[in-house]
């Protein structure tokens, strides 16, 4: 059972929704019809964000090791953690 739907959107317009995002969807839509903005509209800007986060997702599970060496490469040499000494610099490279 879906939760109440703001005013103007039917159950047709959250159905296309994923169901790992519909309650979220429908907190969007609630709050554009607070905020006097299109519901339906902030259902598909929710739901477009989502496919486009999830798409950027590595699932690690399916890659090999070359893959990470790749990633490591994009992201730089500069992997070095962060100090201990709680001032979050980090330490000075050589």
């Amino acid at each position: 059972m879906l939760p109440e739907l703001p005013p103007g959107l039917d159950s047709r317009h959250i159905l296309r929704v994923p169901k790992r995002h519909r309650e979220d969807a429908i907190q969007e839509a609630w709050l554009a019809h607070v905020e006097g903005r299109d519901p339906l509209r902030a259902i598909w800007r929710y739901a477009k964000q989502e496919y486009r986060h999830e798409r950027r997702q590595i699932d690690f599970s399916q890659t090999s090791g070359d893959d990470a060496v790749q990633v490591r490469e994009m992201l730089g040499d500069d992997m070095t953690p962060f100090s201990d000494d709680n001032t979050g610099q980090r330490p000075p490279t050589q």
